[in-house]
């Protein structure tokens, strides 16, 4: 056994060298170069996703640079004060005391569904409803009695208040020719505001044409002795990605 190992070891002596090199070459290759190359690979992706991370943040820098920070202010006042940020029962009352009084009915009744659900966590939950709406919802029951001509103008009214109402069901007895009792059922509406920023790669476009034109309309609505009880912030809760 001996001598063959001996005899193979001079046929192949001068092999040696070579497949040692083979062999450390293999092994710098496995264990040197393909993490490093694994490094440059990942260093390359990163520096794509950054770049496009800095594309993004330089077209939301142009669009809000075009936006007057007053005028935003002024329509989220706006907007907020026909849809608050949370259910604000009172000016569900205030409203509808101010859309019967302007036309004269005289309100017999008028209560919030379910107001103990509405203090509680199950009021988190959304109807299939809300959830097509993108904002929650506030029932409200209205009874009253009045003329014809006053009941009729209590529902112009109803659906054309900075505090949007919406007419869901309404029931009318005659009393005489002129005057009727008016069970009324009505929706109005409250969508919390985000405090955070979005995505990096969410993009920010101004409001069209159509949402201007509602932004006007609203405006034009009388906005009645209601005070809601949202706040503007005054700063992101999360550090602002445009600040330098």
């Amino acid at each position: 056994m001996m001598i063959a190992l001996r005899r193979l070891f001079r046929t192949y002596k001068g092999m040696i060298p070579a497949v040692l090199l083979l062999i450390f070459s293999v092994g710098g290759f496995v264990y040197g170069v393909v993490p490093a190359g694994r490094i440059v690979w990942r260093l390359v992706s990163e520096r794509e996703g950054v770049k496009r991370e800095v594309a993004g943040l330089r077209k939301k820098s142009q669009t809000l640079g075009g936006l007057d920070e007053e005028t935003l202010r002024s329509q989220l006042t706006l907007l907020i004060s026909a849809v608050p940020s949370d259910k604000s029962i009172p000016t569900v009352f205030t409203t509808v005391e101010e859309v019967a009084r302007e036309s004269g009915i005289g309100l017999t009744a008028v209560s919030v569904a379910n107001p103990g659900a509405l203090a509680t966590e199950s009021a988190k939950k959304q109807s299939t409803q809300e959830r097509k709406l993108g904002s929650g919802i506030v029932p409200v029951s209205v009874s009253g009695e009045g003329t014809i001509d006053q009941i009729r103008d209590f529902f112009k009214r109803a659906v054309s208040v900075r505090r949007l109402l919406r007419i869901r069901f309404f029931d009318v007895t005659f009393l005489s020719s002129d005057r009727a009792v008016v069970h009324a059922g009505l929706d109005t509406f409250f969508s919390p505001m985000s405090t955070t920023i979005g995505d990096v790669q969410a993009l920010v476009e101004p409001l069209t044409n159509a949402e201007e034109m509602t932004l006007t309309k609203v405006s034009g609505f009388p906005a009645g002795n209601i005070e809601t009880s949202a706040e503007l912030p005054l700063s992101p809760s999360t550090r602002d990605p445009f600040s330098l």
